[in-house]
């Protein structure tokens, strides 16, 4: 624990040797992921190092706790925005699809961000739809917050077709939700 500063600084340090710094992120890993620290220097690193391998072992590190889903959504739009690897981009999806129900609320929330600043995001998107019919309520209620702030700012209708194409794939049980 009295080593979590350094390792912290180390892991932050872009001037540190890649191997230096990976093995930073493994002992932070091994001392406890779920620290409010370690989650900020995760996701420093993920939206500022081009080291791959090293942003690779920080997402296997974050989607182990589930206090780490409001990182990992915000982490989606800066690895998109910044052309990042899409098989990592592609592992945080698939991981808060596994997470369920927790981070529901994060998505929607990151969507709505999204949708009220013009930015894509198909990716949390991808992951609601993964998290299958228990998002159904949660993505209701995010559709009609949707519809109520585009039809008073004129934002693109993309993002509601996509909302309504994930409820269709969910099946029957979804089937009221989608507007006529």
């Amino acid at each position: 624990e009295k080593a979590m500063p350094a390792l912290i600084e180390t892991l932050k340090d872009s001037s540190e040797n890649d191997t230096v710094r990976k093995s930073s992120a493994e002992l932070l890993c091994q001392m406890g992921e779920k620290s409010d620290r370690a989650i900020s220097a995760f996701t420093y690193v993920l939206r500022w190092s081009n080291n791959r391998p090293l942003k690779q072992k920080i997402a296997e590190a974050l989607v182990k706790t589930e206090k780490s889903i409001p990182a990992l959504v915000e982490a989606l739009d800066f690895l998109i925005e910044n052309g990042d690897d899409n098989s990592l981009i592609e592992y945080i999806v698939e991981s808060l699809g596994k997470m369920g129900k927790k981070a529901i609320p994060n998505l929607i929330e990151g969507i709505k961000y999204n949708v009220k600043i013009g930015c894509e995001c198909k990716s949390k998107l991808k992951a609601l739809n993964k998290i299958g019919e228990n998002a159904i309520p949660e993505i209701i209620l995010a559709l009609q917050d949707i519809l109520q702030f585009k039809l008073s700012h004129d934002a693109s209708y993309l993002m509601t077709a996509e909302l309504i194409e994930i409820l269709g794939g969910m099946g029957e049980k979804a089937a009221p939700a989608i507007p006529t």
